[in-house]
């Protein structure tokens, strides 16, 4: 019987330290450094893998590679047992050894495009939408490499002065078309391909494809906009809307569900009457499929009820639309029950501000829905907690990015404290 175990060379470190790799079978055991590094607060000792806590791209990467080195093992020790020709622990260790690193050797011939490809790849089979990837990044990336005037390498990120990044960040502030076709990206959208852009250059590192370096001068930067949430009150209008046709009534009711559950778009869009249990939704998010207890339980409400009782006990079927029909939808339904207050937002484009102003019903998405589920439980005075264990958030900082609180919301909230 063999088997192959992962553990920290130091669990009493405040540092990282080595993920050792252990294979024990019928005559030896082996051990060896599997090229990887953890905190050790981050790391399960009984599941012998990274803990969910940790940033969840570095998760991802890192469980990856474990499994990677596992597979291989057992691949090339199978094989010899196959053929009973088992050699020496010493030139068994060797030949592990060999075929983990054989697939940085051979990587190492392809082009900095063919890496990308082979990330699209990963990153299909792990998200269910990875056009954030596959479609924005790669876009951007192939246009500024135009300005660049040469084909991008791995070495083209790495000069924080005179290499690709500062000319990608030209293109991304000044060239590049935004929702409305306008020059320049807002700073978080920029923010948002300098993240993605990291993702790729950490997976790169972490498969082995070449050597870590510094990427602290591709900055993630953000601003505070004024995302809306739905009100009590506009959920009522809503849902007393009479659609004029069966989309309106799909997305209407599948809107108010997301309202209702905190559900993403890609959850609340495919329940079906097997989710239901005991007066309880139950799904595991896609989102953080491949997780341990993913697993999301929320109480229907008398809305969900409601919306069940009109579809035979069971949940809308968006089908195979598409978001844009979706967000293009519900924005119309807001216009026609009225949810036109004037938002204005101050915004960093062209590296200066700029201050927008929309009707409320232009800017609902179907993101609208987790914003304003956390931020209604949290006015009804909800523990915090116990919304994170609705929505399904991880840490309290992302969960807060979620709440819209204006200056005026929270006098009135908090109006006893003074």
């Amino acid at each position: 019987m063999s088997q192959v175990r992962f553990y920290l060379k130091d669990l009493r470190t405040k540092s990282t330290t080595a993920i050792v790799v252990s294979f024990s079978y019928k005559g030896g055991r082996i051990r060896f450094s599997s090229g990887e590094s953890i905190e050790p607060r981050y790391w399960n000792t009984r599941t012998q893998n990274p803990r969910e806590t940790m940033d969840n791209q570095i998760w991802y990467i890192t469980s990856e590679r474990l499994d990677y080195i596992a597979r291989t093992i057992n691949m090339v020790y199978n094989q010899h047992k196959l053929y009973n020709t088992l050699p020496h622990a010493t030139t068994l260790k060797s030949e592990f050894l060999q075929a983990i690193k054989h697939e940085s050797v051979t990587q190492v011939s392809k082009s900095f495009w063919e890496h990308f490809e082979d990330f699209i790849t990963y990153k299909k089979a792990q998200l269910t939408d990875s056009r954030d990837y596959n479609m924005s990044l790669r876009k951007h990336l192939t246009r500024a490499e135009e300005n660049y005037g040469s084909t991008l390498t791995y070495d083209s990120f790495k000069d924080s002065q005179e290499g690709f990044i500062p000319i990608l960040d030209h293109y991304l502030h000044f060239e590049s078309k935004g929702a409305d076709r306008s020059r320049g990206m807002s700073l978080n959208t920029i923010g948002k391909q300098h993240k993605n852009l990291k993702v790729f250059l950490n997976w790169s590192f972490d498969k082995g494809i070449i050597p870590r370096f510094s990427l602290k001068h591709i900055v993630t930067e953000t601003e505070e906009i004024e995302a809306i949430y739905i009100t009590e009150e506009e959920l009522d209008l809503i849902e007393a809307y009479v659609p004029k046709n069966e989309l309106e009534k799909i997305v209407r009711e599948l809107f108010l569900i997301g309202c209702e559950t905190g559900l993403r778009f890609s959850d609340f869009t495919r329940l079906t009457h097997e989710n239901i249990a005991n007066g309880q939704i139950r799904v595991r998010p896609k989102k953080t499929q491949g997780q341990i207890n993913n697993k999301v339980v929320i109480p229907i409400s008398d809305r969900v009820y409601r919306i069940l009782a009109v579809n035979n006990g069971g949940f809308p079927q968006f089908g195979n639309r598409w978001l844009i029909d979706f967000n293009k939808t519900i924005r119309h339904i807001g216009k026609e029950v009225g949810i036109n207050q004037i938002v204005h937002n101050q915004r960093m484009v062209n590296k200066s501000k700029v201050i927008t102003k929309n009707y409320k019903h232009e800017l609902i998405s179907s993101h609208t829905c987790r914003r304003t589920f956390c931020t209604l439980k949290f006015f009804k005075e909800m523990p915090v907690q116990a919304i994170m264990k609705f929505s399904g958030h991880r840490t309290e900082r992302s969960f807060m990015r979620y709440l819209k609180i204006d200056s005026e919301q929270a006098a009135i909230k908090y109006a006893s404290y003074f």
